[in-house]
């Protein structure tokens, strides 16, 4: 074992019953413990928050949209799109693991005896997964759109279910004006649903395609857009920059008529994507505080306990001890206070997180935050590589003190005595 090691581990940090040493011994153990604590609850929590928000927006949109085609020279766009075999195959070479389902969006005007609202009647085809709606129902079911029973049944938001004044198993009278006519329908509301994102709760709800296709009077394959899901949000921009271009050489080497437009969520949820990033900056702010009151306790601490043992640095010295060695023991004792902060940092940090997470202790407002508790999200990556830098940032930190305590006179230590 190393000397300076073998000595560090039999000096008390407390030492002769020294308050003040003891104290700054707590102190350290506690800003250490503290500061990761915060470190863990800034990495888990804004990554709640990115994960959660970006699943929210990316159920409404999708991460990849394609528009009806135009025509280059006319420049006239189609009303509807059909997920074409080539399509299909542009979509299997940029994105082989996504799935692809057609959309069909239509403007409605709900209303009711004392009340009515506008809305964009949303529907998928049999591909989407429809995880993410049913995920959100807090009040009657999702219906089975696949059953023709179910053709008049549609799920509004409880924003919408509040202005109407309206239940689940009530009728509601919708108007469509499609094509300079008025058409009506009567639907049934199956189910409430709500996702704290105000502009999507207060515009959207959902309908069966088949009978929104009757409606718009369209066929049976064609929609008002392809949706893309499926892709992590961070591969979104090089994914829909490679369709793009796929779809373009097609245009251009005459395999395909027309262009078709390609949008991402990234671009129609910029402002809660802006929002997010900024999250990023607080992140970087907070870690630099926090290893500033990790690094300033453990010095305080050390020069603390540096004081206290003055003398034994004396004994030390005049038998023989090197300055290296005097510092390799005092860095070695202050390491000891970071790492027992740390293990009780990170006792009592993921402790807590774990707590948040399946218990939702700590609640938020959802007007403001578009969730209603703290979301926590664990990665022990970023948790392990928090952990190693906070104990870099506290073995360099300590070599101010610790050459302090190396420098010491074995004459002077007597005369301090």
């Amino acid at each position: 074992m190393n000397i300076s090691n073998w000595i560090s581990l039999r000096l008390k940090l407390g030492g002769g019953g020294s308050r003040s040493a003891s104290a700054g011994v707590v102190i350290a153990v506690a800003g250490v413990a503290l500061a990761l604590m915060i470190m863990e609850f800034t990495v888990c929590i804004v990554l709640g928050f990115k994960h959660q928000i970006r699943d929210k927006i990316s159920g409404f949109e999708s991460e990849i949209s394609i528009g009806p085609r135009y025509t280059d020279s006319s420049g006239a766009t189609a009303a509807t799109i059909q997920l074409t075999p080539q399509l299909i195959r542009a979509i299997s070479e940029a994105a082989p693991r996504a799935t692809a389902s057609v959309v069909l969006r239509q403007p409605v005007m709900l209303k009711t005896a004392d009340d009515f609202c506008a809305l964009i009647l949303t529907a998928r085809d049999d591909n989407h997964g429809f995880a993410f709606e049913r995920s959100m129902i807090i009040d009657g079911v999702w219906p089975d759109y696949t059953r023709d029973s179910c053709a008049n049944h549609i799920v509004i938001s409880a924003t919408t279910a509040k202005q109407l004044q309206i239940q689940t198993g009530e009728k509601i009278e919708a108007t469509f004006f499609i094509n300079d006519n008025i058409k009506s329908r009567r639907y049934t509301v199956a189910g409430i649903y709500r996702s704290d994102i105000s502009d999507y709760d207060g515009t959207v709800a959902f309908a069966g395609i088949k009978g929104l296709r009757r409606v718009a009077g369209i066929d049976s394959i064609s929609g008002t857009g392809i949706d893309i899901s499926g892709l992590p949000v961070d591969s979104v921009p090089a994914v829909s920059q490679r369709l793009y271009d796929i779809l373009l050489n097609d245009y251009y080497n005459g395999r395909s008529e027309y262009i078709y437009p390609v949008d991402t969520v990234l671009h129609k949820g910029s402002m809660y994507f802006n929002w997010l990033s900024l999250l990023d900056t607080n992140v970087v702010v907070i870690f630099a505080l926090m290893l500033c009151v990790a690094g300033f306790t453990l010095v305080s601490s050390l020069f603390l306990i540096v004081l206290e043992r003055v003398s034994t640095i004396g004994i030390l010295r005049t038998l023989g001890a090197s300055r290296r060695l005097i510092r390799g023991i005092f860095r070695r004792m202050a390491m000891r206070m970071a790492l027992i902060g740390m293990f009780i940092g990170n006792i009592f940090g993921l402790g807590l997180m774990w707590l948040q997470q399946h218990f939702g202790l700590l609640q938020l407002d959802p007007q403001m935050y578009y969730l209603r508790s703290v979301p926590v999200e664990f990665d022990f990556t970023a948790i392990l590589l928090i952990n190693i830098g906070v104990a870099a940032a506290a073995w360099l930190v300590l070599t101010v003190p610790a050459i302090a305590a190396s420098r010491v006179d074995p004459a002077q230590s007597v005369r301090y005595e």
